[in-house]
C-alpha cells in the first residue's frame, strides 16, 4: 500500500512496536486507530496530519513530542487506562481539538495542549503528577 491510499484510516497491524518518526505527517488520514503492539507513538509521528479522530489503546503508555502538533483539524482523542504520559507540544496547535479523554495520565508535558483554544471537555486522571 502507498501512502497515497491512506484516505481515511490507518490501522498497523505490523508486528513493530514503533512508528518511524514522521511517517504520516502531512497527509489526508482522517481517522486513526493505532493497535496494541505499538508501544510508543515517536516524535512527530502525526504532525501536520489532517486527521480528526484518533484512538489509542490501554497498551500505549508515551504519546511523544509534537506527536501531534499542528493536526489543525483533530477534534477528539481517546483512550483506554493505561498509565500515560503525555510529553512536551504532543497536541500543540490542534486548533479544532474539543474533546481528549485519556485514561490515566501521569505527566503531561510543557505546552503540551498550546493554542488548543477549542477545548471543551478534558478527562484527567487523579493522579496526575505534572
Amino acid at each position: 500500500m502507498r501512502i497515497s491510499d491512506l484516505r481515511s484510516t490507518v490501522s498497523r497491524s505490523a508486528s513493530s512496536k514503533t512508528a518511524a518518526a514522521f511517517i504520516y505527517t502531512n497527509i489526508g488520514v482522517e481517522k486513526v486507530n493505532i493497535p496494541a503492539q505499538l508501544e510508543e507513538i515517536e516524535v512527530g509521528n502525526f504532525s501536520g496530519a489532517m486527521l480528526r479522530n484518533v484512538y489509542i489503546p490501554e497498551t500505549h503508555t508515551d504519546i511523544a513530542q509534537w506527536a501531534f502538533s499542528d493536526c489543525y483539524m483533530l477534534a477528539d482523542v481517546t483512550s483506554g487506562n493505561a498509565d500515560t504520559h503525555i510529553e512536551e507540544g504532543a497536541f500543540r496547535n490542534c486548533y479544532a481539538l474539543k474533546n481528549i479523554n485519556i485514561g490515566n495520565i501521569d505527566t503531561i508535558g510543557d505546552w503540551a495542549f498550546s493554542g488548543c483554544a477549542y477545548l471543551e471537555e478534558a478527562v484527567l486522571s487523579e493522579d496526575l503528577e505534572e
